[in-house]
């Protein structure tokens, strides 16, 4: 299956922190605080380059929640007929806890990442840090459990898939479940922590992706990724309907 890589020069690790361990607090660590005048702030840095990308959301003692969100740019120009389906491939090097991610869409990163890009993906702002980001997020995966260390991969859903075909660059950010669903850690490293070989590590992550067979467009508003046959006959075997 054909693979891309992840955009070494764009993106990165964001790490945040929260001292106290109330709801309150956790919300600021996902970000209502941010950019609010008059709130407290989460304590941000971002590391673009490093070696190791990271998921984590966990309390530790004394009370303090700490979270890392990774931020990736694929070159998908290369895609253009239908992805039947497609994975981001990683190599986790260490894994603590429930060791659940979410991939949902980003947005452009450009080459100054920073601190700002904490609220880059699409649908999250310091309005909703206070519930799930479910309905608010576009989801480019369920919840994915990445148990133990070594290579590992998390599978892209329709939208996903729909996206990499029309993009011409395609984002995604890594949170923990944690994190996504507002599941505050409630004990001494309850939560997460997921840590893989990143950008310029030794296995950098990659798409890999499949493309659709036979006939490549949508159907009534289906994607051909989603339709295996047409009145019986696989699409496989398919040139054109309606002529065309």
């Amino acid at each position: 299956m054909p693979t891309i890589g992840v955009n070494a020069a764009h993106g990165g690790t964001i790490f945040a922190s929260v001292t106290g361990g109330t709801d309150a607090n956790f919300h600021t660590f996902r970000g209502q605080g941010f950019g609010v005048r008059g709130q407290p702030q989460p304590s941000l840095s971002a590391d673009p380059s490093d070696a190791t990308d990271e998921s984590r959301c966990i309390i530790v003692s004394p009370a303090q929640f700490r979270g890392a969100r990774t931020y990736y740019e694929i070159d998908t120009s290369s895609i253009t007929s239908a992805v039947a389906s497609a994975t981001l491939d990683i190599n986790v090097t260490t894994e603590t806890g429930a060791g659940g991610v979410i991939l949902i869409k980003g947005t452009d990163l450009g080459v100054g990442f920073s601190t700002g890009d904490y609220l880059s993906p699409v649908g999250i702002d310091n309005s909703n840090s206070d519930a799930s980001y479910d309905g608010v997020a576009t989801k480019y995966s369920d919840a994915a459990t990445l148990s133990g260390t070594g290579a590992k991969s998390i599978t892209f859903n329709a939208a996903a898939l729909s996206d990499m075909q029309s993009d011409d660059e395609f984002y995604v950010c890594v949170m923990s479940k944690h994190d996504y669903e507002a599941d505050k850690p409630t004990s001494v490293f309850d939560g997460e922590d997921i840590r893989w070989d990143g950008r310029t590590g030794t296995t950098p992550p990659v798409l890999n992706y499949t493309l659709s067979t036979g006939y490549a467009n949508n159907i009534m508003g289906v994607a051909s990724a989603n339709i295996g046959s047409v009145i019986g006959v696989a699409t496989a075997n398919i040139d054109k309907i309606n002529g065309v």
